[in-house]
């Protein structure tokens, strides 16, 4: 059994800023997906809701987000009158730093 000690997506390779932008995405569809199954509608009524084709519903709720920017998901959640709540940790200089350097390196 393997335990992350931080990100999977780091885990299994990805850099740190893709791992930020899976995790981020991840949890944005994970919170439609919970608005939809939460007022019991179809990813037909969905999509009408949100204005869009029911198959971008039907990734979004399968975790297919492969050109599904968080940006466009974030806007959706907006459309539902909900309130999202955004946080930044800054970073030591020394953190920032190496991973400046890490990213040059790459």
């Amino acid at each position: 059994m393997h335990t992350t000690r931080g990100s999977v997506y780091r885990d299994i390779g990805f850099s740190e800023q893709e791992s930020r932008d899976l995790e981020l995405r991840g949890f944005l569809a994970v919170k439609i997906s919970q608005f939809i199954r939460n007022n019991n509608l179809t990813q037909q009524k969905a999509a009408d809701f949100f204005g869009i084709h029911r198959p971008k519903i039907s990734d979004i709720m399968r975790g297919e987000l492969a050109g599904i920017s968080a940006d466009y998901m974030m806007k959706l959640l907006l459309m539902t009158g909900g309130k999202l709540d955004v946080k930044f940790r800054q970073p030591t200089m020394a953190k920032a730093r190496k991973l400046i350097k890490d990213s040059m390196a790459a």
